[in-house]
């Protein structure tokens, strides 16, 4: 979780700085912010793997059937990211399945 936040900011920082300096329209800004959340909720949709899980060799999976979890399912899981205090406790007692991966019916798993 932690890896996934420090990418998604860095280039979410970095993109903000790019749109700063060359742009000050705050349409464009507003839009920046809006496309970087949106990819930091989507990030998982892909294949089930994050930047983060790519590199740690891990996927989110349907729990019932272990097959690789759809884009909506990886949407799901991340709606609880507003509480994400809530969700690094949960994940200290159960590594594999977050608040978010219960609510989506997912686990992350090693591939």
């Amino acid at each position: 979780m932690l890896v996934d936040h420090i990418i998604m900011c860095f280039l979410g920082g970095f993109l903000g700085i790019l749109v700063l300096n060359v742009s000050r329209n705050t349409q464009l800004i507003g839009g920046t912010v809006i496309l970087m959340m949106i990819c930091y909720i989507c990030k998982d949709c892909f294949n089930g793997q994050s930047p983060a899980k790519r590199i740690f060799n891990l996927k989110v999976v349907d729990n019932q059937n272990g097959e690789i979890a759809t884009p909506l399912q990886c949407i799901v899981r991340m709606l609880t990211l507003p509480i994400w205090p809530i969700e690094v406790i949960v994940t200290l007692f159960n590594p594999v399945r977050r608040l978010g991966d219960r609510l989506a019916g997912t686990k992350v798993v090693s591939v």
